[in-house]
């Protein structure tokens, strides 16, 4: 099999080892920065890892690299998962990404009849959150008779935290101050709806770890809020972080900046 990953920074760097250690596959690593690949990717150059430079936003140029591959892993960043599935349909190939945007997800769903005409699977939010968590999540509703409530957190923490925001960004910087500034779909009295990200802060302890705040951010329930809609009573997602960070982004984001 031929997989294309779109995205050569942490993430899709990460997502092109994981196949080249865990497969026997082809992996096509595309780009528009394909020029320093990260050491873990060196000793596969020119043997099952090929790198190609791409525009995400010359559209042409991603459909031809699609051409031949079996399946696409997109981690650019999140705004560009809906043209890219578009590519996807266009050009046969299997498609999944890293997702994080509820609003984005339900644009590729309207996909749906001409991915099935083209025998296409399209798989959005196969991150860690939206993503793993939500198929945990859903194992955990099916393991009880009669579910009424679920809370998912996730924290994604560093093991050394630095003031002032004790955090170490791992994927698109963009996507961070996104999930911050959107809307959050939760399900409350049955209804979806949306609350403010950053708000409802609770604390809560973690053994061996210490004290942790909670709050909503945007993206993490991915459909759920739909798809339970009027099956149980509530449903929520919020991120942890060390204290004082939901403060610390509010101000950030009450600036502007």
């Amino acid at each position: 099999m031929r997989m294309l990953v779109l995205g050569a920074g942490q993430q899709g760097s990460a997502c092109a080892y994981d196949l080249l250690t865990q497969t026997d596959y082809e992996v096509v690593l595309a780009d528009l920065n394909v020029d320093s690949l990260p050491a873990l990717l060196q000793p596969f150059l020119g043997g099952r890892l090929s790198a190609r430079r791409v525009d995400a936003n010359d559209r042409a140029a991603i459909r031809e690299v699609m051409q031949g591959v079996d399946a696409t892993m997109s981690a650019f960043p999140y705004y560009f998962n809906h043209g890219m599935a578009v590519a996807a349909v266009d050009s046969g190939s299997h498609f999944c990404d890293l997702g994080g945007n509820t609003e984005i997800v339900l644009q590729q769903k309207e996909l749906h009849e001409r991915a099935v005409a083209k025998g296409v699977s399209i798989i959005p939010d196969c991150g860690l959150a939206p993503g793993m968590v939500n198929i945990l999540a859903e194992h955990g509703i099916r393991q009880l008779d009669r579910p009424t409530s679920v809370r998912i957190k996730v924290g994604g923490l560093p093991q050394n935290p630095e003031p002032p925001l004790n955090y170490q960004v791992v994927y698109s910087l963009e996507g961070v101050l996104d999930y911050y500034t959107t809307l959050s779909w939760i399900l409350r009295d049955g209804e979806p709806m949306k609350v403010e990200a950053l708000s409802e802060v609770e604390e809560l302890d973690f053994p061996g770890i210490g004290r942790l705040e909670a709050f909503h951010t945007a993206g993490g329930l991915s459909l759920m809020a739909q798809r339970y809609e009027g099956r149980l009573d509530s449903m929520e997602y919020k991120t942890l972080r060390y204290p004082g960070h939901a403060d610390a982004i509010r101000l950030v984001r009450e600036l502007g900046l």
